[in-house]
């Protein structure tokens, strides 16, 4: 009995000591998630405080689909004035602009990127779902993803039979293993016609790893059960040791292929039991083909890179390009595109940022060649030549097909960033390569875009163009390009001797431009264009862009429109506000207008509204504007 007695304190102390180690753990736990939350929320999604990403057990991360209501941590936007306030744009929660770490994004309530759409898609409308990493996803660049080119240049036309949706589900880092998931999990529901796979370059270092065994291996995604734990998170931060990356490794690449084949296969195959056809799209890349190693080191993209990683980057990319090639012939619903800038292509460094992500008119050549393929493909009937074999096109053919690129279609989207990168020489705060070649190939687009859309307007702006031109060539002086175009201002301004000039350089530089007729190419452009009802002066939307870049810009108006003192009853009044957002952010045209028309209107702000309502109806018809603001014009009416 004594001895039962003697053991009451040692258990009451064991039951103390356990006690207060569960209060340590829970306190610690507590300290380290306060401490990821506010320190290392970029990096630790399940943290939850990321503004766009958060923790996905199949896939690692996820855009959220709920943006717009999260409560995360948002970044700071601050004006040129100096006054800061919270980088998030939304009217309606559904789509809206958001800052993070990597530029200003535009995404929707799908948690994809781009303008927001209903699951049950229009009538006559076939969808589009691109699928892959960085390279479909894109950058900063939202009107020039090649997903949001593509969309514009296949309902580039006046009177079309169909529309088209494409949607952009890329996410940044995804493997062919995600996409793979995502596809199967998230994307079949919305019940694409097409899905367009550009899936490789994150596969990069999976193709060398000599640990991999099987598809099994290939796969895997490290996730362990102390993950859960905040404390065992900020240890793993704080201590482990970082990973070097594994060396070039040629002997076990093809093996570790067959994986990644594996991959593409089963989308094909589960596409082909959806009725889904396939595109696979090479990836990107600076790299090329038949080049000595050290003239490709002279590339500013790979000027810091070996010749050993610059050549495993190269066999890759031309074998992804063999392995999507292999695959589109031996299964009826899937088929090939030559991205146009792939590994095959020679002279393409002005439209890259680095080695691998093109910048925006790299993009604009992907949507192009994409576009091609699915005009034969699908038989669109547009009058363009079919797709180039782009292992035999010269860098001055690379060019011409930029060019006519830019005659495919033009609108808003176009002008609002050229226009931004043109007056501001980049449109972000983000912080990247190659600005000189983005700048470059901006100012030729602005000035294509501006002859196209306003050849009548030109001699208001025609000074502010000229030293635009001017200045890029100052910083590529033997781009033939800049010459051609300086040869069409000169000659829309009645310059002809500069006129002449120009041409006669731009043809020295690249002969093959003389196959491209300004005349023949605004004639066709303008029998397929259907005018915008808001862009009616030039000299009205430069000064807009001119103001503020679009990183900085859309924020002031949002938050000028959100102001107490605002008289949201005056609608005549604020549509300057609401216009100048539309020319900084374009893609919000949807929730911008709606937000307009939705706000108290007074006898005078009814007739705003309703000409906006009959305005916006013939817009944008492949996300149903003609019902959307069909309805809205009807309430107005009801309630007079």
């Amino acid at each position: 009995m004594s001895i039962q007695k003697s053991q009451i304190p040692v258990r009451r102390n064991i039951f103390f000591d356990l006690i207060l180690l569960l209060l340590f753990l829970a306190l610690l736990e507590f300290s380290a998630t306060i401490i990821m939350k506010r320190l290392y929320f970029q990096d630790d999604l399940r943290s939850d405080m990321h503004p766009i990403l958060r923790f996905d057990e199949d896939l690692g991360y996820r855009v959220r689909s709920d943006l717009f209501n999260a409560d995360t941590h948002k970044f700071l936007v601050t004006s040129k004035s100096g006054n800061s306030f919270l980088g998030v744009i939304s009217f309606d929660k559904k789509e809206g602009m958001i800052r993070t770490e990597q530029g200003d994004l535009i995404l929707n309530r799908w948690g994809f990127r781009g303008p927001d759409f209903e699951n049950e898609r229009p009538p006559e409308t076939l969808r589009i779902i691109t699928l892959g990493g960085s390279t479909t996803a894109g950058g900063y660049e939202n009107e020039l993803t090649y997903p949001r080119i593509l969309e514009r240049m296949l309902n580039f036309s006046k009177n079309p039979s169909q529309y088209f949706q494409v949607i952009n589900a890329g996410r940044w880092s995804y493997t062919s293993c995600d996409v793979k998931v995502l596809f199967e999990r998230d994307i079949l529901s919305f019940r694409p016609d097409v899905v367009l796979v550009m899936a490789g370059g994150n596969d990069a270092y999976l193709l060398n790893n000599p640990n991999i065994l099987n598809q099994q291996d290939y796969c895997y995604k490290p996730n362990s059960v102390l993950d859960r734990f905040a404390f065992y998170r900020l240890f793993k931060k704080k201590f482990s040791p970082i990973n070097e990356a594994p060396k070039m490794n040629f002997e076990i690449l093809d093996k570790n292929l067959g994986f990644y084949k594996e991959n593409l296969r089963k989308i094909v195959e589960l596409g082909q039991t959806h009725n889904i056809q396939v595109g696979f799209v090479s990836p990107p890349a600076v790299y090329e083909n038949g080049v000595a190693l050290e003239n490709l080191q002279e590339f500013p993209q790979l000027s810091k890179m070996d010749k050993t990683k610059i050549n495993y980057f190269k066999k890759i990319g031309l074998a992804f390009n063999n392995t999507m090639q292999e695959l589109a012939s031996a299964h009826k619903n899937a088929f090939f595109i030559d991205s146009g800038i792939s590994a095959k292509t020679r002279g393409k460094e002005l439209f890259f940022h680095d080695d691998s992500h093109a910048n925006g008119e790299g993009y604009r050549v992907i949507a192009y060649e994409i576009y091609k393929t699915l005009n034969q493909k699908m038989n669109l009937q547009r009058p363009i030549k079919p797709p180039y074999e782009f292992s035999k096109v010269s860098p001055n053919q690379l060019e011409v097909e930029y060019l006519k690129s830019l005659f495919s279609s033009y609108g808003m989207e176009d002008l609002s960033y050229a226009g931004c990168v043109t007056f501001h020489n980049k449109c972000t705060d983000f912080e990247f390569p190659g600005e000189d070649r983005l700048y470059t190939l901006s100012v030729i687009s602005f000035t294509i875009g501006s002859l196209l859309l306003f050849e009548e307007q030109i001699e208001e702006v025609g000074n502010l163009l000229e030293s635009s031109i001017e200045n890029a060539i100052k910083i590529k002086p033997n781009f033939s390009l800049l010459y051609w175009v300086k040869g069409e201002l000169m000659k829309a301004l009645g310059k002809q001797k500069l006129s002449e000039i120009s041409f006669k350089e731009a043809y020295q530089l690249n002969p093959a431009l003389q196959e491209i007729s300004f005349k023949e190419q605004y004639r066709k452009f303008r029998k397929g264009y259907r005018p915008n009802p808001f862009m009616i002066s030039l000299k009205r939307i430069i000064e807009i862009l001119k103001r503020s870049p679009n990183h900085i810009a859309p924020y002031t108006y949002f938050r000028s429109l959100r102001q107490k003192g605002l008289n949201k009853e005056n609608l005549p009044k604020n549509l300057e506000l609401y216009i100048s957002l539309y020319y900084t952010s374009p893609l919000l045209i949807r929730s911008i207008f709606e937000e307009a028309i939705n706000s108290p209107l007074s006898k005078e702000g009814k007739e705003t509204a309703l000409s906006l309502a009959r305005s916006l109806k013939t817009m944008r018809l492949e996300y149903g504007f003609d019902k959307i603001f069909t309805d809205h014009e009807n309430q107005i009416l009801k309630n007079e």
